[in-house]
């Protein structure tokens, strides 16, 4: 347990470390998005760190707020003398180590990697697909995701008078639209909330659900496309993600193996052993 709060810690420190780097310049423009001391979190700033989220208008506010007492937390922390203490220096430093070797390995990787072509992938999936036995049914399904649950109803009301394809383009330049997706696959017991579970699993295929509110400010209306029943393994087409994920994972592990053999020479490391 408590390796892990540790861990969490130094995950903590890297964040805040690159953040604070990107968020604090030495000439403060004249429009931000909030200020906590000397410390700013620009327009700039927060659509670079948005943009690498899906749901960019989701979490706007909520990174904001989460920015802003970051912020207040170290004032207060530098205030009462904890960022020169022992603890917060090591901690700091083991940060450091941490953020250059994953930017070497990002780097190593990225140079090293290869995309696999689908037979490839195709190959790895037949190799594996015993793993891939649904143990209970699954579902192929599309999605569209909003922050208004007018905008929903009518996104709905449009599908069902037209095609899901035709109102997918229609809204999906709607100020409310949060997200997408087609024909991805899901496991019927990971479906959530319980609400939306059981509404697809009374589904038809073709049909199209009720809007369903998944969290505060986010509804959703799905349209059931096909069923997978348990006990059957799903076509290599449906598993797709799922599969190159795992061969991309797969292949970091080697390439790191490989590479810090390669390190183990070229520093010429001495280990001694060391009483149990």
């Amino acid at each position: 347990m408590r390796l892990i709060q540790k861990n969490n810690t130094v995950v903590y420190l890297i964040f805040s470390f690159f953040f604070l780097t990107a968020c604090e310049e030495k000439k403060q423009p004249h429009e931000y998005v909030a200020k906590v001391g000397n410390s700013i979190l620009t327009y700039e700033g927060l659509e670079n760190y948005l943009s690498q989220d899906k749901n960019e208008k989701k979490f706007k506010n909520e990174f904001i707020r989460q920015w802003i007492d970051e912020e207040l937390l170290l004032l207060e922390a530098e205030n009462n003398n904890f960022t020169n203490s022992k603890e917060y220096l090591s901690l700091l430093e083991t940060a450091k180590k941490q953020i250059a070797g994953s930017i070497l390995l990002e780097d190593y990787f990225k140079n090293n990697y290869s995309k696999p072509s689908d037979n490839e992938l195709s190959s790895f999936y037949n190799a594996i697909k015993n793993n891939f036995l649904l143990t209970d049914n699954s579902y192929i399904l599309n999605s569209m995701n909003f922050s208004n649950e007018q905008s929903a109803f009518e996104f709905r009301n449009s599908a069902l008078q037209s095609s899901w394809k035709e109102a997918k383009v229609k809204y999906e330049t709607d100020s409310f639209f949060v997200s997408q997706s087609d024909e991805t696959f899901n496991l019927g017991y990971k479906i959530s909330p319980l609400e939306l579970s059981r509404t697809i699993k009374v589904m038809l295929p073709g049909e199209i659900s009720l809007v369903v509110k998944k969290e505060p400010a986010l509804f959703t209306v799905v349209q059931l496309v096909k069923i997978i029943e348990k006990n059957t393994v799903p076509e290599f087409n449906f598993v797709k993600n799922e599969i190159e994920e795992m061969y991309y994972f797969g292949k970091r592990k080697e390439l790191l193996s490989e590479y810090l053999n390669q390190l183990y020479s070229k520093y010429k490391v001495e280990l001694k052993k060391v009483d149990e």
